[in-house]
């Protein structure tokens, strides 16, 4: 049996690999070397939440219990999600200031 300081040694080691195969297996996404950075950042608060010491731990937790609410959680935090929205409002008042007329 692996014992559990084994397993989160090992992913600690892999972690990049881990986070970029299970968002492109979830979202066909890609996650470039240049990007991994922010893996830790945007976890950190997710395994504070499941009462873990590490980001290491929660990708071990994950890799224990597959295909749970963890996974969703780890795989929405990591995506960004941006909104055409403020964009379209501005769009809107430059229309509404332009001088073209019909």
């Amino acid at each position: 049996m692996i014992r559990k300081l084994e397993v989160v040694g090992w992913v600690e080691e892999s972690k990049p690999n881990i986070i970029r195969q299970l968002l492109n297996q979830k979202t066909s996404v890609v996650l470039p070397d240049d990007k991994v950075y922010f893996v830790e950042s945007r976890l950190a608060p997710i395994a504070s939440s499941e009462k873990l010491n590490s980001v290491s731990q929660l990708i071990a937790k994950m890799l224990i219990y597959s295909e749970n609410n963890l996974h969703e959680r780890v795989v929405e935090t990591l995506m960004t999600t941006e909104t055409f929205f403020f964009g379209i409002i501005i769009l809107l008042k430059l229309c509404k200031n332009s001088s073209y007329q019909n």
